[in-house]
């Protein structure tokens, strides 16, 4: 199998939110790239979802930063289709909705976007949370 994917020359999401961020910068990320960020993550989710594929590992070093900035959700290795009830590998625990830990559980498009608020949620606040725990 061959697969012939855009060359994302920024990286993934993970590192670049932690050479961007607070405490490397001293500034948080602004809220309009926030915004951005999770209208086109959400656009992802909503094609995969749309063709009944969940993706179920939706982490930040599984996003990829393309040369104009756009994001790409990438590594669909375990990705699978929706009401799957295949107990398969689930992927990071860091992001995982809880019910993906149920047996019998059917994947879902709810899991993913689980993972994204998740996600977002620790990027938003990342600031926040190395300030009270690193600056004392």
């Amino acid at each position: 199998m061959f697969m012939q994917t855009e060359y994302c020359g920024r990286g993934n999401l993970k590192s670049f939110v932690r050479r961007h961020g607070y405490p490397i910068t001293g500034e948080e990320i602004p809220e309009a790239t926030l915004w951005f960020w999770m209208h086109s993550l959400c656009s992802a989710l909503l094609h995969v979802h749309s063709h009944g594929i969940v993706h179920l590992d939706v982490k930040t070093e599984n996003i990829f930063i393309a040369l104009d900035g756009t994001l790409k959700l990438g590594d669909f290795g375990l990705a699978m289709e929706i009401s799957c009830d295949d107990d398969g590998h689930e992927g990071d625990t860091t992001y995982m909705a809880y019910e993906l830990l149920s047996d019998g559980y059917k994947r879902h498009p709810s899991a993913d976007i689980f993972s994204l608020g998740m996600m977002m949620f620790e990027i938003a606040s990342r600031y926040i949370i190395e300030f009270m725990l690193f600056d004392k």
